[in-house]
């Protein structure tokens, strides 16, 4: 993802009304995981995270840093 269109997406995504249903999450969670699966900055990454409700898609986020940290190291 370019990064200029990176914090666009991301309010965009955080101003998605938060009762709207995706399957068994929410959408706005599965727009943030989206968004912060597409970074490799962490810290964009980190505030994709903070901003999810639902623990299994803050846990997916958790493999997506692991797996760009074990890479980053190699």
């Amino acid at each position: 993802m370019k990064l200029e269109h990176f914090d666009e997406v991301f309010e965009w995504a955080q101003h998605t009304d938060p009762s709207i249903k995706w399957g068994d999450a929410r959408l706005r969670d599965g727009l943030l995981m989206d968004i912060g699966l597409a970074s490799t900055d962490m810290k964009r990454i980190a505030a994709c995270k903070k901003a999810i409700t639902n623990n299994s898609i803050k846990k997916e986020l958790n493999f997506w840093t692991e797996h760009l940290k074990k890479k980053s190291q190699k």
